[in-house]
C-alpha cells in the first residue's frame, strides 16, 4: 500500500449538466418537470411481467385441467338419483329395498354392463404388437370403472355389509355375496311373512296410502323369498278390502258389487272380462277415504255440538274443542270467559231480555187470576 500513487482527481470533477427539458411524445409541445402528466399505462410489458403472467396462465390451465382429471365422489355423480338416498343395507330387513335402489343407482350411472355383459376383464384383439396398447386402455377404463362401482355399493353398507366385500375385486362380486348374506330366506322368514300379512290392517297404519304401501310391500318380501309365493289377484283384492274395517264395510259391499273380483268366463263371440287389480282397489279406497274426510269437514257446530267421529279400525274417535287458555273442554280460547270476561257479562245481559221458559198457558192463568170474595 505504501508504493501505489493514487491519482489527483479532485481538479477534473465536472457538474453534471443540467437535465433537457421533457417531450411530451403525444403532442408537439414541450413541457418541464414541473408539470404533472398524465398516468398512461405501459402497453409493452417488459420480459419479466410477460413471463409472470404466461406462468400464471400455465397454472391455471394445470389446475383445470386437474380438475377436470378428479374422480367424483360417487355421491356427486351426474345420475338422477343421489346415493345418499338409498336404503342403509345394516340387516336382512334392509334387503329387499335396498337392492332395488342400488342397482336403479348403478343402472342410471352407467354400471349396469359391469353386472351384465362387462363383468370380467376386456380381451385383447388384434395382433399382440397392434393392439397391446388399446388393450391397456381398456384395461384401465374398465378398473376405474369397476372401482367406482364398488366405491358407490360400499357408500350404502353397514359395517358388517361393507366388512364382507372389502376384498372383492368386482361390483358384481360384491352384490353376490351381500345377496348370499343379507338375502332373508328360510321356514322362519316365511312364518314371519305370513304373520304380517295376514295381521295388517288400516287400525295399523296412518291412512289408506300407508296401508297399501304396507300391504304391497309385504307381497313383495314375499314373491322376493320364493317365486312359488305369489298370491292370486282376487285373494290379494279381498284381503286388501277386509283389512279397511268395519268403518269401510259398505265401501267393500258396493265395490263387490261394481267390479269384478274373480275373472269372467266370456261367452261366445264375447271379449273376456279381466278382474279388478290390486292398484285400482287401493286407489279407490283412498279416493272413500278423501270423501269421508270431506264430509267430516262440512259438518258445522249447528250440526252437533260434537264433531263427527274419525274411525280407525275398530275405533271411533270424537273431537271436540279445547280452549288453551283454562284448559277446558267445548270451547275455544276466544269463547273462554275466564280469558275475556265481557263474554260473560254479555251473555247474561243476553239471557235477562229472552223470555222466561215454562208453558206459556199456565203463565197467563197465573197472570189474569183475580182474588174473589172468598179469597179464592
Amino acid at each position: 500500500m505504501a508504493g501505489l500513487r493514487l491519482p489527483n482527481i479532485a481538479g477534473t470533477f465536472q457538474p453534471p449538466e443540467p437535465l433537457p427539458l421533457r417531450s411530451n411524445l403525444r403532442g408537439s409541445s414541450y413541457q418541464t418537470e414541473d408539470t404533472p402528466q398524465p398516468r398512461t399505462r405501459n402497453r409493452s410489458p417488459s420480459p419479466s411481467a410477460e413471463t409472470s403472467d404466461t406462468l400464471e396462465e400455465e397454472e391455471e390451465v394445470e389446475e383445470e385441467g386437474n380438475n377436470n382429471m378428479t374422480t367424483l365422489a360417487p355421491d356427486t355423480r351426474p345420475s338422477g338419483v343421489s346415493l345418499s338416498t338409498v336404503r342403509l343395507l345394516e340387516s336382512a330387513e334392509d334387503w329387499l329395498q335396498w337392492d332395488q335402489e342400488i342397482r336403479d343407482y348403478l343402472i342410471l350411472s352407467g354400471y349396469n354392463d359391469l353386472l351384465t355383459r362387462n363383468t370380467a376383464i376386456p380381451p385383447a384383439t388384434g395382433t399382440p404388437a397392434a393392439a397391446q396398447l388399446s388393450h391397456e386402455a381398456e384395461i384401465e377404463a374398465w378398473q376405474d370403472k369397476q372401482d367406482r362401482a364398488r366405491a358407490a355399493i360400499r357408500y350404502r353398507c353397514g359395517y358388517n355389509a361393507r366388512t364382507l366385500i372389502a376384498q372383492c375385486t368386482t361390483a358384481l362380486e360384491a352384490l353376490t355375496i351381500l345377496e348370499s348374506s343379507f338375502r332373508p330366506y328360510g321356514s322362519r322368514v316365511f312364518t314371519e311373512l305370513c304373520k304380517r300379512f295376514y295381521e295388517l290392517t288400516l287400525a295399523d297404519c296412518k291412512s289408506v296410502t300407508d296401508y297399501a304401501k304396507r300391504f304391497r310391500k309385504v307381497q313383495n318380501e314375499l314373491i322376493s323369498l320364493h317365486p312359488t309365493l305369489t298370491l292370486p289377484e282376487p285373494f290379494v283384492v279381498q284381503k286388501f278390502l277386509h283389512g279397511l274395517g268395519p268403518a269401510y264395510d259398505m265401501f267393500h259391499f258396493t265395490f263387490n258389487q261394481a267390479h269384478n273380483i274373480l275373472p269372467q268366463m266370456p261367452a261366445k263371440g264375447e271379449a273376456p272380462q279381466l278382474h279388478v287389480t290390486f292398484d285400482i282397489t287401493a286407489l279407490e279406497a283412498i279416493n272413500e277415504e278423501r270423501r269421508i274426510a270431506s264430509q267430516e269437514e262440512e259438518r258445522t257446530p249447528a250440526q252437533g255440538f260434537l264433531a263427527a267421529p274419525r274411525v280407525s279400525g275398530n275405533e271411533a274417535v270424537l273431537t271436540v274443542k279445547h280452549c288453551t287458555g283454562c284448559g277446558k273442554n267445548y270451547h275455544t280460547v276466544d269463547e273462554c270467559w275466564d280469558t275475556h270476561p265481557h263474554l260473560k257479562r254479555d251473555a247474561k245481559k243476553q239471557r235477562g231480555r229472552e223470555p222466561p221458559k215454562g208453558n206459556k198457558r199456565k203463565r197467563d192463568e197465573r197472570t189474569l187470576r183475580v182474588p174473589t170474595l172468598y179469597g179464592r
